[in-house]
């Protein structure tokens, strides 16, 4: 979905004609791949990234396979411990900050090939692992606490049963159902969690 919103921003922004002027379809092909990571290799041990193996390091960025120290973690981990008042596990912006800076470009090497990745010194070490315990302390305490699952599920029945009634409009005009706004982006967009909590509430 994230890929097929990339491209509806693409299409739909006016400003992004200059923009895309100086990206060729290789360019663009490498941000979809950035934004949705296929496997380094293939099933028959070939690279398989769009991109030559010495620049393969910027899939550490955003959204990282190889070992889930990437952007993305650090702003949800970060975000959330903070939120849940996780005082004790909770990583703090300094942390952050020492990660991000001190993450260096080396080399990998694998039965399949060579290739470069962020690498981080030694002295990282008591950072990096408070961020993954920082991840499994959410995971445990908040994202499957009994009573968060409890109310996820009922969250979901109520939207599975609201599904073919609560309705919302496309680009062109049409209602159309929650349970079909994945087909339509232009409906998709708008199902934030205030809209649909109201919706359900008021149904």
């Amino acid at each position: 979905m994230a890929v097929k919103l990339f491209d509806k921003m693409l299409a739909d922004n006016p400003k992004t004609n200059g923009f895309v002027r100086f990206l060729t379809d290789d360019d663009l092909k490498l941000i979809r791949c950035l934004i949705n990571p296929p496997a380094m290799f293939d099933s028959n041990k070939k690279w398989n990234l769009p991109i030559s193996q010495d620049k393969a390091y910027i899939f550490n960025i955003v959204n990282n396979i190889r070992n889930g120290l990437d952007v993305d973690k650090l702003d949800y981990i970060y975000r959330d411990g903070l939120r849940c008042g996780m005082n004790k596990y909770a990583i703090n912006m300094n942390i952050v900050k020492r990660i991000i800076k001190s993450g260096v470009v080396g080399k990998e090497h694998r039965e399949e090939g060579t290739f470069c990745c962020l690498k981080y010194p030694q002295s990282n070490a008591g950072e990096i692992k408070a961020v993954f315990k920082s991840k499994i302390e959410l995971f445990q305490n908040v994202y499957h606490d009994k009573k968060v699952l409890a109310n996820d599920e009922m969250f979901k029945k109520a939207l599975k049963l609201a599904g073919p009634h609560l309705k919302f409009r496309t680009k062109a005009g049409l209602q159309i159902s929650l349970e079909k706004c994945h087909e339509d982006l232009n409906a998709y967009i708008q199902l934030t969690d205030d809209l649909l909590y109201e919706k359900v509430i008021n149904a």
